[in-house]
C-alpha cells in the first residue's frame, strides 16, 4: 500500500515515504523531501497518510512518523592556517 498508493502520490509533489517498521500495534514511516519539510506536511499526514495506513493495517494502529535527515552537499572546509610553531620548525 505504501509503495503502490502513497509513494506515487507524494513523489508527484517532490516527497518520499519509506515504511520503516510494522507491528500489530504500530506502523513507523519516514518522510523525506517535500513531504518532510513543506508547510502542508501536517495536513497530508493527518488527512492522507494516517487514514490510508489505518485502512490497511487496522483502525487502532498507531502511526509513527519521522523525518528523513536532510542531506546537504559537502561544503569545502576552510583552509587552516599553520601555527607559529610549525613555521619555526620548517624555517630551520
Amino acid at each position: 500500500m505504501v509503495d503502490e498508493i502513497l509513494r506515487p502520490l507524494l513523489q508527484a509533489d517532490g516527497g518520499e515515504i519509506e515504511l520503516v517498521s510494522v507491528s500489530e500495534q504500530e506502523v513507523m514511516i519516514e518522510l523525506g523531501g517535500a513531504s518532510a519539510h513543506c508547510a502542508g506536511r501536517d495536513m497530508v499526514q493527518t488527512n492522507v497518510i494516517e487514514p490510508a495506513i489505518r485502512e490497511a493495517a487496522g483502525a487502532d494502529v498507531r502511526v509513527l512518523v519521522r523525518k528523513a535527515p536532510t542531506h546537504h552537499p559537502k561544503r569545502p572546509s576552510a583552509p587552516v592556517s599553520p601555527s607559529g610553531d610549525d613555521d619555526a620548525e620548517t624555517a630551520s
